[in-house]
């Protein structure tokens, strides 16, 4: 069974951060950098295979975006080890 992948870029008050994931889970998240081309780069080959979407990742999103202005975020997501 092949699983959907999905992946978000947006900016932060750290930089440039990505999520990749599937339908069980987070597979990577970029630390912050400079650029969205480099996020897109880190995340390599997968995102061929990805569809952009921001919605999938809203909660996360929002959390990293206050974890990296220095509020309070837990991080209960769940991991796809695949």
């Amino acid at each position: 069974m092949t699983q959907e992948l999905f992946y978000a870029i947006f900016n932060t008050a750290a930089g440039w951060v990505g999520i990749l994931g599937s339908t069980n889970g987070l597979r990577r998240v970029t630390l912050p950098r400079r650029s969205d081309q480099e996020v897109y780069h880190l995340l390599g080959g997968s995102l061929s295979q990805a569809a952009l979407s921001h919605h999938h990742y809203e909660g996360l999103i929002e959390r990293l975006r206050a974890y990296f202005t220095g509020g309070k975020a837990d991080f209960p997501d769940k991991l796809d080890l695949a």
